[in-house]
C-alpha cells in the first residue's frame, strides 16, 4: 500500500519509528517549514491499528492516507505459518 502521511515536523521521528516496526520502505519525505509529508510503502496487514497509534505519537495532530500499489510476497516468516496452518487444517479435514 502507498502510505502518505502529513504531520507536523516535531513528530518525524515518532512516525518513522512506528513505520519502521511495521517493516515499511519510506520512499520519499518533504519538509516544509511547519509540517512534513512521508511517502512509503507498507503491506496492509501491518497497517492494522496504525490510525490509533498515529494519534497517540502525533497528539492528534497526524494524518494518512493508503492506495493499493501492487501485490507483494508475504515475508519468509509468515509464508512459513501460513503454510503450517494451511498442512494442519488439511490433515484435520482428511481425518473426518
Amino acid at each position: 500500500m502507498k502510505t502518505v502521511i502529513n504531520a507536523p515536523n516535531e513528530f518525524q521521528g515518532n512516525i518513522v519509528g512506528l513505520l519502521n516496526k511495521r517493516n515499511a520502505v519510506i520512499n520519499d519525505t518533504e519538509i516544509g517549514p511547519e509540517d512534513f509529508v512521508l511517502t512509503a510503502d507498507c503491506s496492509l496487514n501491518s497497517m492494522f491499528g496504525f490510525s490509533s497509534q498515529l494519534r497517540a505519537a502525533t497528539q492528534g495532530k497526524g494524518e494518512f492516507s493508503m492506495e493499493f500499489s501492487h501485490y507483494a510476497p508475504a515475508p519468509p516468516q509468515l509464508q512459513k505459518e501460513l503454510v503450517a496452518k494451511a498442512d494442519k487444517e488439511r490433515a484435520e479435514r482428511n481425518k473426518k
